[in-house]
């Protein structure tokens, strides 16, 4: 039951349901299965006979440290423990579920269906199938591929989503896979590029294509990731210049989205300057001012976000919870069981964080 309940919120945070199917549109339906989920948690330990520990590695703690800086450093610290507590809650109820090498394989593989259906909406708006009433957002982004939904309203959201599709394919699919594994690895990439393509995220392609080589070189010799990485450098640039509005990129001078992204770190930094501790969780909005009108800008960038908002303090605590599963990583010898389990189960997670930061 808590492993069933952690894979319908991962499903649901994606698909959102919630936000174009009749009858269930505006329903807070995340909430009834996050408290099911925490149940489950609590029954399951209950039934094995053993403590519930919720700290046990240094993710654990870094992620409480960062739930407490949050709150304690917010202009208004209940609003903001309340609002926080979801969140921090589908975390630990999520690392309890996945208490197997197993369970977290299917749990990747589950993100990574939640992640093709995203793909596959897109897709199939284009030739008249729109359930969430792609066309109309696609239209207001100029053409820009975009979904119905509250988290992929945006084109560039939609494709920095569905670029994970593509080191979730390699790991899980065409690394160490045979003929059948590799040929739907390819099938997902070739999906995940149509999305992609029309979404014509600059952002996405650079990172679905560093995602890839870094991936492709894991486990060569050193000469051959020397080589990789030195020919994807040099020749990667004239390769995804094909990609929509990818030939702006020659003059980032002109670019407005390069200039709105400075705009916006540059706003972030002052706020950083300003607030040693952050101006606070979710307050941080970056502006610019156009035809005599003040309007948002999206950062498009974990970075300057939480600078703005954490500040010199709270941001270790943010990229010290993303960044200590790497340590086990590193640490495991070679050749060893451990090694192949944090091969063939933490690569696919670390793979992704690239394509989540741009």
């Amino acid at each position: 039951m808590d492993f069933v309940t952690v894979v319908l919120v991962l499903l649901v945070y994606y698909i959102r349901p919630q936000d174009w199917v009749a009858g269930l549109i505006g329903v807070g339906i995340v909430t009834p299965i996050m408290a099911v989920a925490i149940f489950a948690m609590v029954s399951r330990a209950k039934e094995e006979g053993r403590k519930l520990q919720l700290f046990l590695t240094p993710l654990d703690w870094w992620v409480l440290a960062l739930y407490i800086f949050i709150g304690v450093t917010h202009p208004y610290p209940y609003g903001a423990f309340k609002d926080s507590l979801p969140l921090f809650a589908f975390y630990f109820v999520t690392v309890q579920a996945l208490r197997s090498v197993e369970r977290l394989r299917k749990y990747l593989i589950y993100w990574l269906i939640a992640l093709t259906v995203l793909a596959m909406f897109g897709l199939l708006s284009k030739v008249g199938i729109d359930p969430t009433g792609a066309q109309a957002l696609t239209a207001s982004n100029k053409g820009r591929l975009a979904l119905g939904t509250w988290m992929h309203n945006n084109p560039n959201s939609l494709a920095h989503s569905v670029v994970v599709i593509v080191p979730l394919a390699y790991f899980l699919f065409f690394w160490k896979g045979g003929v059948m594994k590799k040929t739907v690895a390819i099938i997902l990439w070739v999906i995940a590029y149509e999305c992609v393509y029309l979404t014509e995220s600059k952002g996405a392609v650079l990172a679905g294509f560093a995602t890839l080589v870094l991936a492709w070189v894991f486990g060569k010799s050193k000469i051959v990731q020397v080589l990789a990485i030195t020919a994807a450098l040099a020749g990667g640039g004239a390769a995804i210049s094909v990609m929509p509005r990818m030939s702006e990129m020659g003059n980032l001078r002109a670019d407005e989205g390069v200039q709105g992204r400075l705009l916006a770190w540059e706003q972030a930094r002052t706020a950083s300057r300003n607030h040693f501790t952050g101006q606070g969780w979710k307050t941080f909005r970056a502006t610019i001012q156009w035809q005599k009108m003040w309007l948002n800008k999206a950062t498009h960038s974990g970075y300057v976000q939480v600078g703005a908002e954490l500040g010199p303090w709270g941001s270790p605590c943010m990229w010290a919870s993303s960044g200590s599963d790497f340590v086990p990583s590193f640490c495991a010898r070679p050749r060893t069981r451990w090694k192949s389990r944090v091969d063939d189960v933490f690569l696919p997670c670390s793979s992704v964080l690239p394509s989540r930061t741009g």
